[in-house]
């Protein structure tokens, strides 16, 4: 919504896709968690599941990685191009909505990562805090995480917005450069404006000079009589 509201409408469509990936997967784990926890939904009794759920812990891991923007995961090259909108925008405008949206969007970012990777800690590190024996979730629930885990892994690399632009990390803004682009045809045309009436106060100049010349000749000549 960020995106395109600034005009990166290429970046918005990107980021949806990317964010299909790694959200679906954080949904998919934390229903396999739930399922091997014996339907526990408290997340401060849980703790310790990396060892009895490796593959949902694996999954969840990527995924989390993924929204928190970790290099080369997919959540990186998307968030990257929003933000390089943002600064753009920013650039171009002076400041308005793209300079907003450059200082509030990392922080979002970081709280995001923040309140992730507590969930992840808190879900499969330390000493079990229940009496329930977790276990991993059948293969029929794990082919999707394993799916969507990859697809956040290397999500970031499969976007083409161009025919000339393979990867979305290098997709030039357009509006962008349009918009600059026009700015520069109308400092063209108001150079252009400025040097026709500059021309123009000449030629004035230039007739009128005759003019004056040929009427002090004449007074002269009635004054003479």
């Amino acid at each position: 919504v960020a995106a395109v509201g600034l005009g990166g409408v290429v970046a918005g469509m990107f980021h949806m896709v990317t964010h299909a990936f790694f959200k679906a997967c954080l949904f998919l784990s934390a229903g396999s968690v739930i399922h091997g926890s014996a339907n526990e939904h408290d997340l401060s009794r849980m703790g310790g599941l990396r060892k009895s759920m490796p593959i949902s812990f694996a999954c969840m891991l990527l995924a989390t990685m993924a929204i928190a923007g970790v290099p080369l995961f997919a959540g990186f090259y998307s968030k990257d191009a929003i933000l390089q909108v943002a600064f753009e925008r920013a650039a171009v405008d002076h400041g308005g909505p793209g300079l907003f949206a450059s200082i509030a969007l990392p922080v979002a970012a970081a709280f995001t990562s923040f309140y992730m990777f507590r969930l992840l800690f808190l879900a499969f590190f330390g000493a079990p805090r229940t009496q329930h024996q977790a276990h991993e979730s059948h293969w029929t629930m794990l082919v999707p995480l394993v799916v969507l885990a990859a697809l956040s892994v290397v999500g970031g690399h499969l976007w083409v917005a161009t025919p000339k632009d393979l990867f979305a990390h290098d997709v030039r803004r357009r509006d962008v450069v349009d918009r600059r682009a026009r700015l520069d045809d109308d400092a063209v045309g108001q150079r252009r404006l400025r040097e026709g009436l500059d021309v123009v106060g000449d030629d004035v100049v230039a007739t009128q000079q005759p003019r004056k010349g040929l009427r002090g000749a004449v007074q002269r000549d009635g004054a003479t009589r």
